[in-house]
């Protein structure tokens, strides 16, 4: 893998197409990718934020399209001060409606939060 990776720099040194710049940059981020998958396959990262993250991943990434085209309309940022404050926002309705859901389905389903509901065969 790291010889394969020592290879595809050297061309990118000696040859300038666009072409094979785009196919190899392409090459090489699947490589990582694979790489990436594998090693962390093997190592458990415990952090909080990341645990936090992973809990609101589905409300966030339903949400910050809405929270993108509000900013874009309404409020005129730049920059990095324009993705801080979506990304803050987005993760502020995120946990209300993740708060909201927790609390939601087990009272109109009457199953736990989490749990999956066991159907038995009549």
């Amino acid at each position: 893998m790291l010889m394969f990776l020592i290879t595809l720099a050297l061309l990118f040194a000696t040859f300038k197409n666009i072409y094979f710049y785009i196919a190899g940059s392409n090459i090489t981020a699947l490589c990582f990718q694979i790489f990436m998958m594998l090693a962390l396959q093997k190592v458990r990262i415990h952090n909080f934020v990341l645990e936090y993250i992973g809990r609101i991943s589905f409300e966030f990434y339903i949400l910050h399209g809405i929270v993108i085209k509000i900013f874009n309309e309404y409020l005129v940022l730049h920059g990095n001060l324009y993705v801080l404050a979506v990304m803050i926002v987005s993760a502020l309705i995120a946990t209300i409606l993740y708060k909201i859901d927790k609390i939601a389905v087990p009272w109109a389903t009457g199953i736990e939060y989490g749990k999956k509901r066991v159907i038995e065969n009549e």
